[in-house]
C-alpha cells in the first residue's frame, strides 16, 4: 500500500477520556505492558493498520 502524501505528516491529539473508556484504556496499556499514553496510542494506529491492510 502507498500511502500519498496528501495532509501533514504530523497529527497532535489531544483527547479526555473518561469512566468507562478510561477504565479500558488503563486496562489494555496495562495488558501490552505499556506505560506511556502516547506510545499506546501509536501502538494502536499500527496494529489497527496492520489488520486493515
Amino acid at each position: 500500500m502507498v500511502l500519498k502524501n496528501t495532509y501533514n505528516n504530523k497529527i497532535v491529539i489531544r483527547v479526555v477520556l473518561e469512566e468507562d473508556l478510561a477504565k479500558k484504556f488503563n486496562l489494555i496499556k496495562s495488558r501490552k505492558g505499556i506505560k506511556n499514553n502516547t506510545e499506546l496510542i501509536r501502538l494502536l494506529v499500527a496494529e489497527e493498520f496492520d489488520r486493515s491492510s
